[in-house]
């Protein structure tokens, strides 16, 4: 996951009452595998996949995370509203002939498909919770200049960032002991 921040100061004007919030975008990009069995289809999924740490990908998110604040100057220089836009680009397997599969087997796949693309959405939804503890604690940040407060902001997106990783690396983690309950990966794993 590749994770943009960046803090766009839209003006310090006087205080009004605050919309925090975040906002969010998904796209879906497939990416094209072939096979006509669980063993092909399962080497083209890798073909395309990145390493990350120890662990192969079979599908990946892309966030991008853009904090839009306004603040307030007096007597402080304080958050009178901030937006955290997340953008999401989930690239997932896609069969180019899923038809021609037996049945049993385009069973298997789909299920494995439907489970990649919920494993996905749920990263999306750690980061959606990571973006929503940023405006918190973007909202508890008073500083008695506006360089200031943005030194202490972007050091808490740094340290955001990290922890949100982290928690993305253990779902990662316990995703990879159940791969081989999966009937696909099973397949796949016996060379059939």
């Amino acid at each position: 996951m590749r994770v943009i921040a960046y803090v766009a100061f839209l003006a310090c004007m006087a205080a009004q009452a605050a919309q925090a919030g975040v906002t969010q975008q998904t796209s879906y990009r497939p990416f094209i595998v072939h096979g006509k069995t669980a063993m092909a289809i399962y080497n083209s999924v890798v073909s395309h996949s990145q390493r990350k740490g120890k662990f192969r990908t079979y599908a990946t998110t892309d966030v991008s995370l853009r904090p839009k604040l306004q603040l307030v100057v007096r007597p402080k220089c304080k958050v009178n509203d901030v937006i955290i836009d997340a953008r999401f680009a989930i690239h997932l397997p896609q069969l180019a002939n899923e038809s021609a599969l037996p049945a049993s087997l385009r069973v298997d796949w789909l299920d494995f498909a439907n489970k990649l693309k919920r494993h996905e959405e749920h990263h999306r939804d750690i980061w959606l919770g990571c973006a929503a503890d940023l405006v918190s604690t973007a909202t508890s940040i008073a500083a008695s200049d506006c360089n200031s407060f943005a030194r202490e902001f972007k050091s808490r997106i740094k340290a955001a960032n990290k922890s949100c990783r982290a928690k993305n690396e253990a779902f990662d983690e316990q995703a990879q002991g159940e791969l081989p309950s999966i009937p696909f990966i099973r397949r796949a794993l016996l060379g059939h």
